[in-house]
């Protein structure tokens, strides 16, 4: 089965829920409510994904003309892939890259996770290897999280530089650990960040030599 967007996650999840509560499968328009009100051609079209995706089957006999895929897992969603769109490139120094093609990331999240707040920025180049990031990483980002003392965050420097930083609170402030240890913590302020880092995913199939990451 294909990953899901957001949103299609939405639908389907809004689809399982009227199932369990009534025991059927629902209309166009009972979708569309449950969605918020949305238009049931625009219902039809997220119905017409999913089942292109795997995770409805037609069924025109059916009053809501469609069913559940047998194949589609019946344990909860927050344990199946989900599209987290690639929003852009962190390159050492520079503001923030738009990637070089759209795209997204298929990932599992975890239960408590919104996939609609959460975005994948690439790692670009080796200038974070100091911070434990190489070349080609996907950082896992939840953008309007407020930081937690001992979270690890993307900030933006006023020329809208990332910097990824580990948080420490003192009293009631909040302050970036610095770079290097003799260096003057930093306050923080929430409009200054960018989102917590959930993790991080790396592809280990050709690691890097040490040699080459510090000499790039």
């Amino acid at each position: 089965m294909q990953p899901l967007s957001p949103r299609q996650r939405d639908v389907l999840g809004c689809i399982r829920q009227h199932l369990s509560a009534t025991g059927r499968l629902p209309s166009l328009s009972e979708l569309g409510a449950d969605l918020g009100g949305i238009r049931p051609p625009t219902v039809l079209d997220h119905i017409r994904a999913l089942e292109r995706k795997g995770w409805l089957t037609p069924h025109p006999a059916s009053r809501a003309g469609y069913t559940l895929a047998h194949s589609a897992p019946e344990h909860d969603l927050a344990a199946q892939p989900c599209a987290i769109p690639l929003a852009g490139l962190l390159v050492a120094g520079l503001p923030l890259q738009a990637p070089e093609q759209s795209g997204s990331i298929a990932l599992r999240l975890r239960m408590a996770e919104d996939p609609s707040r959460i975005v994948a920025l690439r790692v670009s180049g080796w200038g974070f290897v100091g911070d434990g990031l190489l070349d080609g990483d996907v950082v896992v980002v939840q953008r309007g999280e407020t930081p937690t003392d001992g979270s690890t965050v993307i900030v933006l420097t006023d020329a809208d530089v990332p910097l990824v930083k580990r948080v420490a609170r003192v009293g009631e402030k909040l302050f970036l650990d610095p770079l290097q240890p003799a260096g003057q913590p930093a306050v923080l302020t929430a409009w200054r960040a960018y989102g917590q880092v959930l993790y991080v995913q790396r592809e280990l199939s050709t690691p890097p030599r040490a040699d080459e990451a510090y000499s790039k």
